[in-house]
């Protein structure tokens, strides 16, 4: 018999290879096209170009108005030119930091490998010319030293070899 795809629509509790299935919830959530968790999320280019045409939307179209009247408040056109300049310069430093900061990143980043290098070397010279007590002054722990194996560690250790032998 050939397999046949489980279709699954709202409300259906059956496949068509008769199995039980669990009914799908509608996309719409009280009134809402979209799930509850999800919103559009508008670009700083498209705040930019939104911006940028209302002032020259309220610089062309009410530049002679003394106020307008938006959300029951009385408000000069520079006001609301003012208030979009606001943003566009915000937007612009926001992109302007994220910009240094990428570059910060890539500075640091391409200095980690030669620092780790350095400090193992700055490690090796401590202990040699000041010995390992002078090692926790660096932020360092002392070096351990191996000390001899008891029996019972040796027998640890030949019971975890055999248990990861026996996994593989």
């Amino acid at each position: 018999m050939p397999i046949r795809p489980s279709w699954r629509t709202i409300g259906s509790s059956m496949s068509l290879d008769g199995r039980p299935t669990v009914p799908l919830k509608p996309l719409e959530i009280a009134g809402s096209a979209l799930p509850s968790n999800s919103m559009s999320v508008q670009t700083s280019i498209e705040k930019l170009t939104v911006a940028r045409a209302v002032i020259k939307g309220v610089r062309k179209r009410w530049s002679g108005h003394a106020t307008v009247l938006i959300d029951g408040v009385s408000v000069t056109p520079d006001a609301i030119v003012a208030r979009y300049e606001a943003q566009v310069a915000a937007i612009d430093r926001v992109a302007q930091t994220k910009a240094e900061y990428q570059a910060a990143l890539a500075a640091e980043r391409a200095m980690r490998k030669p620092m780790q290098t350095y400090t193992q070397s700055v490690k090796t010279s401590v202990l040699g010319l000041l010995g390992s007590g002078a090692m926790p002054d660096f932020g360092w722990a002392k070096p351990k030293k191996p000390g001899p194996k008891t029996l019972a560690s040796k027998l640890a250790g030949v019971q975890k070899r055999a248990a990861r032998r026996r996994k593989t």
